[in-house]
């Protein structure tokens, strides 16, 4: 490792506040906890029939959240060490390399929730395909970068990209994250319905995908933000944003089975836990 390299990785390193990273932790342990007592309550405590597919999507967030949660208590760990010792181990550390990975599968995770959920009452091609493209562009970017610079030292070439890449990736999911809750509340809002029932659920459902998507650009937009002015706010709120995304889908998917029961018992027109079927003047496509 050159001279440059190892300067570079010691200020970023010095830079970190301990207590930036212990909080990051104790609060990542927290979220996954209230993460695995959501998942168990609804995989096994539901009285709702639950998909495969559903069990799918909720034991990978999960699996993802507790690799996501080890890697950034040992990566604490090796800061801490890093630190105390006055050397720069963290950049190098497995554990970095796998919070990146496992913060932006968490996030591609609950974007193409929602973004299946867009497409599934819109069937709009075009503005399904740019939100996909953000989604899966941004994540194989950061996560390719992110190697990268794991395996090769940085250099005073390569540092306006290590400096650029987390602020544009940021503003990429920040964008996203809203456009798709705008997106969805748009064509929701669209629908024309001659029920009162129908109408009553489809605001409740605006309002749930406007604070879900409230959430996560929040959470994003902060990360944006901290970039800029303080990088232990960016360290805590990145170390963090997996769970936010993963505990957004899943308190997602408790409420939208709750949804299916109700509109069952009212209406009669959910056909999956991802629908509320419709005709142009009464009910045509689905949610």
């Amino acid at each position: 490792m050159n001279l440059t390299s190892g300067i570079l990785k010691a200020v970023q390193v010095r830079s970190l506040h301990p207590l930036a990273l212990l909080i990051s932790s104790w609060v990542n342990l927290l979220l996954h906890t209230c993460e695995v007592l959501l998942c168990v309550y609804f995989l096994c405590f539901s009285t709702q029939k639950i998909t495969k597919g559903t069990v799918f999507f909720i034991i990978v967030a999960l699996l993802v959240d507790t690799i996501g949660t080890v890697a950034v208590c040992c990566s604490t760990v090796v800061a801490l060490d890093s630190l105390a010792s006055n050397q720069a181990e963290l950049t190098s550390h497995w554990s970095t390399l796998s919070t990146v990975f496992t913060t932006y599968l968490a996030s591609v995770l609950e974007q193409s929730f929602f973004l299946r959920r867009y497409w599934s009452i819109s069937h709009n091609r075009i503005i399904t395909s740019i939100l996909a493209i953000l989604i899966f562009l941004n994540a194989a970017s950061a996560i390719a970068i992110a190697t990268f610079f794991q395996v090769n030292p940085v250099s005073i070439g390569t540092l306006e990209l290590k400096e650029n890449t987390p602020l544009a990736s940021a503003a990429i999911m920040a964008a996203t994250d809203v456009s798709l809750a705008m997106v969805t509340i748009w064509k929701l809002k669209s629908v024309k319905t001659s029920r009162n029932a129908t109408r009553a659920l489809l605001h409740k459902v605006c309002f749930y995908i406007g604070a879900y998507g409230c959430v996560t650009a929040v959470s994003t937009s902060l990360l944006l933000a901290f970039w800029l002015i303080d990088l232990n706010g960016y360290t805590f709120v990145f170390r963090i944003l997996g769970r936010i995304y993963s505990l957004t889908a899943l308190v997602n998917f408790l409420l939208v089975y709750e949804w299916r029961a109700e509109a069952a018992k009212k209406l009669g027109a959910f056909h999956s836990p991802y629908s509320i079927s419709h005709t142009r003047s009464d009910s045509r496509r689905s949610l």
